[in-house]
């Protein structure tokens, strides 16, 4: 099994979703809340992330199973990725 630290410190690439040309515009108010919420969502990410990261070293340490710890963790990370990709496409789109 592998080991914490090289599962955390693999890089995950995460490609965001092609953005639709033919959508209507939305207004800047909208897309200020979508933003709030996805900056929400990034800062609640980081928090899930480092309660998983010291679940599963603790079951590692202890020589418990982590594997589905450390499953649970790639997924939160993943997750973290998207909600930055969404938060940095509403910035732009804000022009900030």
């Amino acid at each position: 099994m592998r080991s914490l630290d090289s599962i955390a410190s693999s890089p995950i690439s995460i490609t965001p979703p092609p953005r639709c040309v033919s959508s209507p515009p939305i207004n800047r108010n909208t897309l200020e809340q979508r933003l709030a919420h996805a900056e929400g969502y990034v800062a609640m990410s980081k928090q899930h992330i480092a309660s998983q990261r010291a679940f599963a070293a603790g079951l590692l340490r202890d020589g418990h199973d982590a594997s589905q710890a450390l499953a649970l963790l790639l997924r939160f990370e993943e997750l973290q990725q998207l909600h930055i990709a969404d938060r940095d496409r509403l910035r732009e789109e804000l022009g900030r």
